[in-house]
């Protein structure tokens, strides 16, 4: 007579691979903007977890995980998929950062800092300004294929680092902080034609509030500042199109550059 097996020790490991893989594809995705808020629906955001895990397990050839029989190692597993996957999350989150943080210093210096509104996105408060930049960069993202690049970071960042390993994840802090002061420097360099227009302004402003204080300076300056910085937005909206050109083509290799192992 022959042995039977239970059909569930054939399925088990295949299921515990991918939801490890599951893990690392939902916590970087729930840094991107747009599906981490409560605005994008549900049943959407699970519907692209879902493909992207189909796509990834069958991309690495189905392998097999045997859940662990203790629980400290199965935690170990758990946190290192949620590791990797915020860590390349948060490179994405950094690239859209470019066009947040220009957002902002451009609105505040164009008098706009005081209209603020609530990103239907993020559900955070942010500038008309801010919003603005933030959707062309989604934009542009998708029109340079940086979703396609994102992908790849994804398959290469399971093919550095393969599903059911124990290791710690380490942070490169020197990388991460060059990226990070790289993409800060970028975000000043959007917003530099609006800041040193609206500063000659604000200069001009104050010698005229000088030789004439009967001069209502505030209503004016308003007026001026903001109609300047309309006239601005194309060279800002060109600048952002320029970052993201220099950025996309690398974003795969960026996704994984300052991830490591603890040996």
């Amino acid at each position: 007579m022959g042995i039977s097996v239970p059909i569930w020790l054939f399925i088990e490991p295949l299921i515990f691979a991918g939801f490890l893989i599951l893990l690392r594809i939902s916590a970087m995705l729930i840094s991107l903007p747009g599906l981490s808020g409560g605005a994008f629906p549900a049943p959407t955001k699970m519907m692209i977890v879902t493909f992207l895990t189909v796509f990834c397990y069958s991309a690495m050839g189905m392998p097999i995980v045997p859940a662990p029989s203790e629980p400290s190692t199965a935690i170990l597993m758990l946190a290192r998929e949620l590791i990797l996957g915020a860590g390349m999350g948060l490179v994405l989150r950094m690239l859209f950062a470019i066009a947040d943080v220009a957002g902002s210093i451009a609105g505040m210096v164009m008098a706009l800092s005081m209209a603020g509104m609530v990103d239907p996105a993020t559900g955070e408060q942010t500038t008309a300004v801010s919003s603005l930049l933030s959707i062309s960069a989604m934009l542009l993202f998708v029109g340079m294929g940086g979703h396609h690049e994102a992908v790849r970071g994804l398959l290469y960042n399971l093919e550095l680092y393969p599903i059911g390993g124990t290791a710690l994840i380490a942070f490169d802090v020197e990388a991460l902080s060059k990226m990070g002061h790289g993409l800060f420097i970028a975000a000043l360099q959007i917003a530099a034609p609006i800041i040193m227009v609206t500063t000659l302004i604000n200069v001009g402003l104050g010698l005229m509030a000088r030789a004439a204080p009967q001069l209502n300076i505030f209503a004016v300056g308003f007026s001026v500042l903001l109609c300047v910085g309309i006239l601005l937005l194309d060279t800002t909206l060109f600048a952002v199109r320029e970052a993201f050109e220099a950025r996309v083509p690398t974003l795969a290799e960026d996704m994984n550059v300052f991830l490591g192992a603890v040996e």
